[in-house]
């Protein structure tokens, strides 16, 4: 039986294998024999992370998957902080705009961290 893993970033481990074509966008490697398969995209701009760049939450919607592709933030950090402060100039420096590092990003912090908590607790 063979088990297959996503690779989520380029290795040394990952890069020092032959990879064969899967399909339009992904790529395929074998180890141990063919019993371990690895797949990887072609285009790693399509590797979304696990948690977001900026808040450090975890991404866990396909919302969340299609703001990073788009503005690489989070969809709760692009509606919160992106769009509201694209036309800031400290964004354009790669800079935080001052309005997030006061007590609004603090609020916002705790807020985020009430909703990566689970639903539902089982006791």
């Amino acid at each position: 039986m063979t088990a297959a893993f996503f690779i989520p970033a380029a290795t040394d481990l990952v890069e020092q294998h032959d990879w064969l074509p899967l399909d339009a966008l992904r790529e395929t490697a074998f180890l141990d024999n063919g019993k371990v398969i690895l797949v990887k995209p072609i285009d790693k701009g399509l590797i979304v992370p696990f948690f977001c760049p900026l808040c450090t939450y975890p991404m866990r919607t396909a919302d969340d998957s299609m703001a990073f592709r788009n503005s690489g933030v989070c969809n709760i950090c692009d509606l919160r902080w992106l769009r509201p402060y694209s036309d800031s100039p400290e964004w354009a420096e790669g800079k935080l705009p001052k309005a997030i590092t006061t007590r609004r990003w603090r609020a916002y912090h705790k807020e985020r961290s009430l909703l990566s908590k689970p639903l539902m607790s089982f006791q």
